[in-house]
Protein backbone atom coordinates (compact mmCIF):
# COMPACT_ATOMS: atom_id res chain seq x y z
CA UNK A 1 0.00 0.00 0.00
CA UNK A 2 2.12 2.43 -1.47
CA UNK A 3 -0.56 5.57 -1.42
CA UNK A 4 -3.60 6.84 1.18
CA UNK A 5 -6.69 5.13 0.80
CA UNK A 6 -9.59 6.55 -0.99
CA UNK A 7 -11.23 6.94 1.55
CA UNK A 8 -10.41 8.62 5.77
CA UNK A 9 -13.68 6.64 7.01
CA UNK A 10 -14.91 2.84 6.31
CA UNK A 11 -18.42 4.53 7.78
CA UNK A 12 -18.21 6.36 4.59
CA UNK A 13 -17.75 4.16 2.01
CA UNK A 14 -21.13 2.60 0.11
CA UNK A 15 -21.68 -1.00 1.31
CA UNK A 16 -20.31 -2.80 -2.41
CA UNK A 17 -17.20 -0.96 -1.78
CA UNK A 18 -16.96 -2.46 2.05
CA UNK A 19 -18.16 -5.68 0.69
CA UNK A 20 -15.20 -5.91 -1.51
CA UNK A 21 -12.45 -4.96 0.94
CA UNK A 22 -12.89 -8.73 2.50
CA UNK A 23 -11.68 -10.49 -0.69
CA UNK A 24 -8.61 -8.05 -0.64
CA UNK A 25 -5.12 -8.99 1.30
CA UNK A 26 -5.15 -10.32 5.03
CA UNK A 27 -2.63 -9.69 7.98
CA UNK A 28 -1.96 -11.32 10.78
CA UNK A 29 -2.30 -9.47 13.95
CA UNK A 30 0.77 -10.34 16.72
CA UNK A 31 0.96 -8.71 20.28
CA UNK A 32 4.48 -9.24 21.29
CA UNK A 33 5.13 -12.88 19.45
CA UNK A 34 1.77 -14.16 19.90
CA UNK A 35 -0.95 -14.30 17.36
CA UNK A 36 -4.24 -13.28 17.96
CA UNK A 37 -5.90 -12.67 14.62
CA UNK A 38 -4.82 -14.98 11.76
CA UNK A 39 -7.13 -12.80 9.07
CA UNK A 40 -7.96 -9.32 8.85
CA UNK A 41 -8.96 -7.61 5.98
CA UNK A 42 -5.29 -5.50 5.50
CA UNK A 43 -6.96 -2.44 3.50
CA UNK A 44 -10.15 -2.16 5.56
CA UNK A 45 -7.38 -1.94 8.56
CA UNK A 46 -5.38 0.36 7.02
CA UNK A 47 -8.66 2.80 6.94
CA UNK A 48 -9.89 2.19 9.71
CA UNK A 49 -6.05 2.60 12.03
CA UNK A 50 -4.18 5.44 11.42
CA UNK A 51 -1.07 3.24 13.11
CA UNK A 52 -1.61 0.35 10.32
CA UNK A 53 -1.87 2.98 7.41
CA UNK A 54 1.57 4.27 8.29
CA UNK A 55 3.01 0.95 8.96
CA UNK A 56 1.41 -0.68 5.33
CA UNK A 57 2.79 2.50 3.70
CA UNK A 58 6.01 2.04 5.25
CA UNK A 59 6.34 -1.90 4.47
CA UNK A 60 3.62 -2.19 1.71
CA UNK A 61 4.14 -6.14 1.09
CA UNK A 62 4.16 -6.70 4.70
CA UNK A 63 1.84 -9.89 5.44
CA UNK A 64 1.54 -9.31 9.59
CA UNK A 65 1.75 -6.63 12.12
CA UNK A 66 3.10 -6.66 15.48
CA UNK A 67 1.22 -4.40 18.12
CA UNK A 68 2.38 -3.62 21.85
CA UNK A 69 1.81 -6.22 25.13
CA UNK A 70 1.86 -2.47 27.03
CA UNK A 71 -0.76 -0.77 25.29
CA UNK A 72 -3.53 -3.46 23.68
CA UNK A 73 -5.00 -6.60 25.39
CA UNK A 74 -5.37 -9.58 23.42
CA UNK A 75 -9.04 -9.59 23.77
CA UNK A 76 -10.03 -5.89 22.82
CA UNK A 77 -7.36 -6.72 19.59
CA UNK A 78 -9.75 -9.85 18.98
CA UNK A 79 -12.70 -7.44 19.44
CA UNK A 80 -11.53 -4.73 17.05
CA UNK A 81 -10.50 -7.32 14.18
CA UNK A 82 -14.41 -8.91 14.73
CA UNK A 83 -15.45 -5.50 14.61
CA UNK A 84 -13.09 -4.15 11.28
CA UNK A 85 -14.06 -7.69 9.59
CA UNK A 86 -18.06 -7.40 10.49
CA UNK A 87 -18.51 -3.66 9.34
CA UNK A 88 -17.36 -4.93 5.22
CA UNK A 89 -20.24 -6.98 5.91
CA UNK A 90 -22.75 -5.10 7.62
CA UNK A 91 -25.63 -2.94 4.97
CA UNK A 92 -25.18 -0.06 8.23
CA UNK A 93 -21.72 0.82 9.22
CA UNK A 94 -21.52 1.59 13.07
CA UNK A 95 -18.81 2.86 15.31
CA UNK A 96 -16.56 0.63 17.27
CA UNK A 97 -18.68 -1.09 20.42
CA UNK A 98 -18.08 -1.26 23.82
CA UNK A 99 -18.77 -4.41 25.88
CA UNK A 100 -21.16 -4.92 29.72
CA UNK A 101 -17.69 -5.39 31.50
CA UNK A 102 -16.28 -1.58 31.76
CA UNK A 103 -12.96 -3.23 32.64
CA UNK A 104 -12.87 -4.57 29.52
CA UNK A 105 -14.49 -1.71 27.16
CA UNK A 106 -11.36 0.24 28.86
CA UNK A 107 -9.66 -2.17 27.46
CA UNK A 108 -11.12 -1.87 24.31
CA UNK A 109 -10.54 1.64 24.06
CA UNK A 110 -6.87 2.01 24.88
CA UNK A 111 -6.43 -0.49 22.47
CA UNK A 112 -8.17 1.41 19.86
CA UNK A 113 -6.42 4.69 20.83
CA UNK A 114 -3.11 2.77 20.52
CA UNK A 115 -3.85 1.98 16.57
CA UNK A 116 -4.96 5.36 16.21
CA UNK A 117 -9.38 4.63 15.86
CA UNK A 118 -10.05 7.79 17.20
CA UNK A 119 -12.98 8.61 14.86
CA UNK A 120 -14.49 5.56 15.57
CA UNK A 121 -14.40 5.72 19.52
CA UNK A 122 -16.24 9.38 20.31
CA UNK A 123 -19.43 7.45 21.79
CA UNK A 124 -17.05 4.67 24.05
CA UNK A 125 -15.01 7.32 25.28
CA UNK A 126 -18.05 9.60 26.26
CA UNK A 127 -19.77 6.33 28.00
CA UNK A 128 -16.49 5.93 29.96
CA UNK A 129 -15.86 9.53 30.76
CA UNK A 130 -19.80 9.78 32.29
CA UNK A 131 -18.86 6.54 34.58
CA UNK A 132 -15.97 8.37 35.81
CA UNK A 133 -17.60 11.64 36.33
CA UNK A 134 -20.77 10.01 37.94
CA UNK A 135 -21.78 10.82 41.01
CA UNK A 136 -24.43 7.86 41.62
CA UNK A 137 -21.59 5.25 42.11
CA UNK A 138 -17.55 5.32 42.54
CA UNK A 139 -15.87 4.12 40.11
CA UNK A 140 -13.96 0.89 40.58
CA UNK A 141 -9.97 0.97 41.65
CA UNK A 142 -9.15 -1.87 39.20
CA UNK A 143 -11.05 0.37 36.21
CA UNK A 144 -9.24 3.31 37.32
CA UNK A 145 -5.78 1.29 37.11
CA UNK A 146 -6.67 0.52 33.87
CA UNK A 147 -6.93 3.96 32.41
CA UNK A 148 -3.75 5.41 34.64
CA UNK A 149 -2.04 2.61 33.26
CA UNK A 150 -2.36 4.47 29.75
CA UNK A 151 -0.63 7.04 28.65
CA UNK A 152 -0.85 10.41 30.40
CA UNK A 153 -1.93 12.81 27.84
CA UNK A 154 -4.89 10.60 27.08
CA UNK A 155 -8.31 12.01 27.18
CA UNK A 156 -9.90 10.03 29.60
CA UNK A 157 -6.55 9.65 31.94
CA UNK A 158 -7.07 13.61 32.05
CA UNK A 159 -10.32 13.21 32.99
CA UNK A 160 -9.88 10.98 36.25
CA UNK A 161 -7.44 13.86 36.87
CA UNK A 162 -9.47 16.46 36.58
CA UNK A 163 -12.30 14.63 38.21
CA UNK A 164 -10.21 12.71 41.21
CA UNK A 165 -8.49 15.69 41.81
CA UNK A 166 -11.00 18.10 42.26
CA UNK A 167 -12.52 15.49 44.90
CA UNK A 168 -9.63 15.10 46.11
CA UNK A 169 -9.27 18.42 46.75
CA UNK A 170 -12.70 19.31 48.09
CA UNK A 171 -12.16 16.54 50.81
CA UNK A 172 -15.39 14.55 48.74
CA UNK A 173 -13.21 11.25 47.83
CA UNK A 174 -14.76 8.55 50.13
CA UNK A 175 -12.56 6.75 52.17
CA UNK A 176 -9.38 9.27 51.43
CA UNK A 177 -6.83 6.80 53.68
CA UNK A 178 -7.95 3.93 50.86
CA UNK A 179 -7.61 6.37 47.58
CA UNK A 180 -3.95 7.60 48.37
CA UNK A 181 -2.59 3.97 49.13
CA UNK A 182 -4.01 3.78 45.85
CA UNK A 183 -2.87 6.33 44.04
CA UNK A 184 0.62 5.96 45.43
CA UNK A 185 0.96 3.00 43.29
CA UNK A 186 0.60 5.51 40.18
CA UNK A 187 3.00 8.61 40.92
CA UNK A 188 2.21 10.73 37.95
CA UNK A 189 -1.23 10.51 38.31
CA UNK A 190 -0.25 11.30 42.18
CA UNK A 191 1.92 14.10 40.67
CA UNK A 192 -1.00 15.19 38.22
CA UNK A 193 -3.52 15.29 40.98
CA UNK A 194 -1.12 17.77 43.59
CA UNK A 195 -0.37 20.26 40.57
CA UNK A 196 -4.21 20.35 40.25
CA UNK A 197 -4.86 21.56 43.55
CA UNK A 198 -1.52 24.09 43.17
CA UNK A 199 -3.00 25.85 40.00
CA UNK A 200 -6.43 26.16 41.49
CA UNK A 201 -5.26 28.21 44.57
CA UNK A 202 -2.40 29.68 42.13
CA UNK A 203 -5.52 31.20 40.02
CA UNK A 204 -7.33 31.82 42.86
CA UNK A 205 -4.54 33.98 44.14
CA UNK A 206 -3.79 35.78 40.92
CA UNK A 207 -7.46 36.41 40.19
CA UNK A 208 -7.65 37.86 43.93
CA UNK A 209 -4.70 40.42 43.62
CA UNK A 210 -6.14 41.27 40.07
CA UNK A 211 -9.07 42.38 41.86
CA UNK A 212 -6.81 44.64 43.53
CA UNK A 213 -5.20 46.51 40.86
CA UNK A 214 -7.47 49.09 39.45
CA UNK A 215 -4.99 49.78 36.72
CA UNK A 216 -6.36 46.17 34.99
CA UNK A 217 -9.99 44.47 35.28
CA UNK A 218 -11.18 46.19 37.98
CA UNK A 219 -12.99 49.75 37.81
CA UNK A 220 -11.55 52.34 40.00
CA UNK A 221 -14.12 52.65 43.23
CA UNK A 222 -17.13 55.29 42.43
CA UNK A 223 -18.08 57.84 44.76
CA UNK A 224 -21.72 57.21 46.19
CA UNK A 225 -22.79 60.76 45.02
CA UNK A 226 -21.32 59.40 41.37
CA UNK A 227 -23.91 59.78 39.07
CA UNK A 228 -25.86 56.60 37.32
CA UNK A 229 -23.69 57.30 34.07
CA UNK A 230 -20.54 57.13 35.93
CA UNK A 231 -21.85 54.09 37.66
CA UNK A 232 -22.74 52.54 34.55
CA UNK A 233 -19.07 52.79 33.15
CA UNK A 234 -18.17 51.18 36.13
CA UNK A 235 -19.95 48.31 35.15
CA UNK A 236 -19.34 48.70 31.63
CA UNK A 237 -15.45 48.49 32.20
CA UNK A 238 -15.60 45.84 35.00
CA UNK A 239 -17.91 43.82 32.55
CA UNK A 240 -15.25 44.34 29.13
CA UNK A 241 -11.99 43.30 31.84
CA UNK A 242 -14.24 39.66 32.55
CA UNK A 243 -14.95 39.20 29.06
CA UNK A 244 -10.90 39.71 28.35
CA UNK A 245 -9.93 37.49 30.92
CA UNK A 246 -12.33 35.04 30.23
CA UNK A 247 -11.21 35.18 26.25
CA UNK A 248 -6.83 34.84 27.39
CA UNK A 249 -8.26 31.73 29.25
CA UNK A 250 -9.88 30.28 26.54
CA UNK A 251 -6.71 30.79 24.24
CA UNK A 252 -4.52 29.32 26.98
CA UNK A 253 -6.49 26.52 27.05
CA UNK A 254 -6.79 25.97 23.23
CA UNK A 255 -2.80 25.81 23.05
CA UNK A 256 -2.13 24.24 25.99
CA UNK A 257 -4.71 21.07 24.31
CA UNK A 258 -3.11 21.10 21.25
CA UNK A 259 0.41 21.01 22.05
CA UNK A 260 0.14 19.04 25.05
CA UNK A 261 1.37 21.08 27.44
CA UNK A 262 -0.54 20.72 31.05
CA UNK A 263 0.21 24.81 32.20
CA UNK A 264 2.61 27.70 31.37
CA UNK A 265 3.13 30.52 33.55
CA UNK A 266 1.51 34.21 33.22
CA UNK A 267 5.13 34.99 31.66
CA UNK A 268 5.21 32.63 29.23
CA UNK A 269 1.86 32.77 27.70
CA UNK A 270 3.03 36.32 27.35
CA UNK A 271 6.13 34.95 25.25
CA UNK A 272 3.76 32.73 23.50
CA UNK A 273 1.20 36.04 22.51
CA UNK A 274 4.19 37.88 21.13
CA UNK A 275 5.63 34.50 18.74
CA UNK A 276 1.72 34.05 17.41
CA UNK A 277 2.10 38.00 16.42
CA UNK A 278 5.55 37.54 15.06
CA UNK A 279 3.89 34.78 12.80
Amino acid sequence: MTQQPKYQDIRDMPATERSELRNGERVQIYLGSRLVFSDAPKEALAIVSQYARAYFDQYPTVEEICLSEILCSRDAIIHIMDYISHICYTQEPYTLPGVSNPLDTIMIYRSARALGMDRYLVGMYHGLRERVESKDHWVLYHDLAAILRGPTVDPLYRDCVRVLGTYRQNGTIPDPECFERFAENFPEFLNAMNELGCNAQNCHSHRHSLSKDPGRNTPAPCKASGSADTLKHARDRNAKGKKEHAVKKEVLQVWNSANGVKAVSAEKFELIKKAMKRG
